[in-house]
């Protein structure tokens, strides 16, 4: 449900969607000259819907038409910047490698998640990863997430040694 008291006592989106356009339009888009909110906000709600999920500049350019992968590189450091998303590098040995590949999408608050997304499926298993990277992300450790022929959600590094690899899952099927 997140961590958003009014939302959490209210249960109203309303309150979680008008927080939102808040962070978004009188934050981000002022602090930043940005013209086209419409395509910030879409974009911003996309990525609220796709927690736990991959995303590249380049997708996300041709889905918003966005004119250049830098301008989606900018939004996207301005959302995190605000502190409303955060986004995961795929490990690899590689400095290259990591800045090229996809990236995962987490979110600061799961109410968010839950609540504004616009994916009709309530996906707990990726609320629960989202949840899993808020408490990561308080550590002190590097965080990556893994992906070859399989994918493991977090791969947990302290001081260049690899400590965990941590998969989140609802359900375990055996």
């Amino acid at each position: 449900m997140g961590g958003f008291p009014e939302y959490l006592r209210d249960r109203n989106p309303e309150i979680l969607q008008n927080l939102l356009k808040d962070i978004v339009f009188r934050y981000i888009a002022i602090h930043h000259s940005i013209k086209n909110t419409k395509t910030l906000l879409g974009i911003t709600l996309y990525l609220i819907s796709n927690v736990g999920k991959e995303i590249s500049y380049n997708g996300i350019k041709k889905t918003f038409a966005v004119g250049s992968a830098n301008t989606v590189s900018d939004y996207l450091n301005w959302l995190e910047d605000a502190y409303l998303l955060f986004f995961l590098s795929r490990f690899s040995c590689s400095a290259k490698s990591i800045s090229k590949n996809p990236k995962k999408v987490y979110c600061i608050d799961t109410g968010f998640a839950g609540a504004i997304s616009l994916s009709i499926s309530k996906d707990q298993g990726r609320l629960l990863e989202n949840l899993a990277y808020l408490i990561l992300r308080k550590t002190s450790f590097w965080l990556f997430y893994f992906r070859e022929k399989k994918e493991c959600d977090f791969v947990v590094f302290e001081e260049k040694t690899s400590k965990w690899a941590i998969q989140v899952s609802e359900k375990i099927q055996s």
